[in-house]
């Protein structure tokens, strides 16, 4: 928790974590270790920069929320709009 509140103070817009899987849990289980490994890997081969976070646990700064929300409400004004008329 300490590193992740460090890296908030340095202007970080959200930041995440690894995690490692207890064991049990059957294939899934098997499943769900080998995706947080399999995440931890590449974001250790990427020196912590990853393209998205992990659904799991992760914070966000309140600013970059609203610039995330405003750029995707401007995605979705640029896109056609579904036709509501029936062709016959």
């Amino acid at each position: 928790m300490e590193v992740t509140l460090k890296k908030m103070a340095q202007g970080y817009g959200a930041v995440g974590g690894n995690f490692r899987g207890r064991s049990g849990g059957r294939l899934c289980g098997a499943f769900q270790r080998n995706e947080y490994a399999r995440y931890a890997r590449d974001t250790a081969h990427k020196r912590g920069k990853v393209l998205c976070l992990t659904g799991t646990a992760c914070l966000f700064r309140a600013g970059a929320r609203r610039t995330s929300s405003r750029r995707a409400h401007q995605a979705a004004s640029l896109r056609p709009k579904a036709s509501t008329t029936r062709r016959r």
